[in-house]
């Protein structure tokens, strides 16, 4: 309070004199935001652990709520479900994807005492009373209510307060396309979880002593985790790049370093992630040929599952060796005639072309609504069932506008850094012809500026910038990603889902949440106003997962309920 009265007095008398100096009122709120925002991000573990818990609840709630409706199989369904079927008969076939992550899966349908009862030819296919799909949706989902713990951490890990880690965590929670996959038979939960899994680490490795036991542990652990993602979904080589290069620039910003130390860090990264990237990646297509013998008699048309960007296992070669590289490398070639899976599976059923989307549509979530599943009724008034693969808008546009207030602000940052270094030359050659009048000009500048109130605005946004230029790597680092996993999907000549772009939005969700935490700092020292405003981003994220709650989970709808889920056309 006295010090509130102190401000208070120092504006008075400055304006009874007709002098407002608004430098000291502004420093002084600003040190006082600062003090303020230090102490709220300063909680014990224990509640720490309990926020974790906290989102984990609710994160396990979205995800396995309704999870064994519908008891039909989704269009994304099929695929896995092929390679299953695959594994448990011991058949060969060619698949669309690197094996690992469906010999996981059919590792757990085997538990599940899974028999081939589907054939998983086409979206609507009856289950069985017999079959566990709750039993084998249950992996999916379990991996997928992982992945807004470890987007908490990874935002904590890069300088982010409670509220914006727990606001991040909660966009992934309620992401609605994220929720689906995670719904589904399918492997896109666990890879996504590998990913963030692999920059969790990653970032983990650089706050630790370089070269100790503790960092070539963490370095291992994303090594390992990168290993397996590549091993299941081709899409993962971008991360696993990204992350190279990521740790090597951070080698490279880090000052007083010896040139031997330099030398050994930057190759313990290379031996780390390429060893268990490569061996990974080797062992999962041994085991993959070694359990499913190729038969000079089978039909390859009929067992070719499909594309992974022109990479198709050749079921005419032999059969691989264990540990054997060019035994490996012998059975994976490139097509020139690559089948498109989704064309040839899907074409009797719906027009996929329908579905697709280029990049661009998706920036401002402007794509097409996948829809995985309907329960058609004869009778018009009736209700409906629908599940579609649709986001949640305000997301994505959060996302969005934040990821364009970041590049906007870097360009200020330059902007300005150039106009300091010019004003500073142009000192050091003037230094000895400025002239009193020249002082007096800027005096008064000076005082026009201190007597607008639009100075205190300055102020608080260069102290925005400076948060911005401080943690300008980690910002770069997520911007980066999020662009770098647009780079694949430019191709034109390919199908595009809005769920493609889950691992481009991971990192744009970190991204937000950080932009937001930093401009609340800057924005007000009052903890309550602060939380009030993290809560209406909360309240908006939430809306936008309650109001398509019918058309994800396939609760029953009318026609008129159904339209109004769909705001742009070109979402239909």
């Amino acid at each position: 309070m006295t010090e509130n009265k102190k401000a208070l007095k120092v504006t008075f008398a400055s304006e009874n004199e007709n002098e407002i100096d608004l430098n000291q009122i502004a420093s002084f709120n600003l040190k006082k935001t600062q003090k303020s925002h230090r102490k709220f991000n300063q909680i014990g573990k224990k509640t720490e652990t309990i926020i974790l818990f906290i989102s984990l609840a609710i994160s396990f709630t979205t995800r396995f709520w309704k999870l064994s409706h519908p008891k039909e199989t989704l269009l994304p369904e099929i695929s896995t479900g092929k390679s299953i079927n695959h594994y448990l008969l011991g058949e060969f076939f060619a698949g669309q994807k690197p094996p690992f992550a469906n010999m996981l899966m059919s590792f757990v349908a085997k538990i599940c005492a899974t028999k081939p009862a589907l054939t998983f030819t086409s979206p609507g296919e009856q289950i069985p009373p017999d079959f566990p799909l709750t039993c084998l949706r249950t992996a999916s989902t379990f991996f997928g209510s992982l992945v807004p713990e470890l987007v908490y951490l990874v935002t904590r890990s890069m300088g982010g307060s409670v509220i914006a880690s727990f606001l991040a965590a909660s966009m992934i929670i309620f992401e609605n396309t994220m929720i689906v996959q995670s719904h589904l038979i399918s492997t896109n939960s666990f890879v996504l979880l590998l990913v963030i899994s692999a920059v969790f680490f990653a970032l983990k490795e650089t706050h630790l002593r370089p070269l100790s036991k503790k960092s070539l542990f963490a370095m291992s652990l994303s090594a390992v985790s990168l290993g397996m993602a590549i091993s299941s979904e081709p899409f993962s080589w971008v991360t696993f790049i990204f992350i190279i290069l990521f740790q090597i620039i951070n080698i490279f910003r880090q000052k007083n370093q010896k040139k031997i130390i330099i030398f050994k860090r930057i190759l313990s990264i290379f031996v780390i992630f390429f060893a268990f990237a490569i061996v990974i990646f080797i062992i999962s297509y041994n085991f993959h040929f070694n359990f499913l013998p190729f038969n000079e008699n089978d039909n390859l048309e009929q067992k070719t599952m499909l594309y992974s960007d022109g990479l198709i296992q050749s079921a005419d070669s032999k059969q691989a060796g264990f540990g054997f590289l060019p035994d490996f490398l012998s059975q994976i070639h490139s097509q020139e005639n690559i089948i498109d899976e989704s064309a040839e599976i899907y074409s009797n059923e719906m027009k996929v072309q329908n579905y697709a989307s280029n990049w661009h549509q998706w920036l401002l979530h402007t794509s097409k609504a996948v829809e995985l599943w309907r329960k058609d009724s004869t009778d018009i008034t009736e209700p409906k069932q629908y599940i579609y693969s649709i986001g949640n808008p305000f997301v994505w546009w959060i996302v969005f506008f934040c990821v364009i207030f970041i590049i906007f602000n870097f360009l200020m940052i330059n902007e300005n850094t150039n106009t300091t270094e010019n004003k500073n030359k142009n000192k050091n050659e003037n230094e000895n012809e400025n002239t009193t009048e020249n002082e007096n000009e800027n005096e008064n500048k000076n005082l026009k500026r201190k007597n607008s109130v639009s100075h205190l605005i300055y102020t608080r946004y260069d102290y925005l910038l400076d948060m911005i230029s401080t943690n300008s790597f980690n910002l770069f680092f997520l911007l980066c990603g999020y662009f770098i996993h647009l780079l694949p999907i430019f191709r034109k000549d390919k199908f595009l889902f809005n769920y493609d772009y889950q691992y481009s939005l991971l990192f744009g969700i970190i991204l937000a949440s950080l932009v937001i935490d930093f401009i609340l700092s800057t924005l007000t020292s009052d903890q309550v106003f602060e939380m009030i405003i993290a809560c209406t981003i909360w309240v908006i994220v939430i809306f936008g997962w309650f109001f398509f709650i019918p058309i994800i989970y396939g609760y029953d709808i009318d026609v008129y309920a159904f339209q109004k889920r769909f705001w742009f056309k070109s979402w239909r």
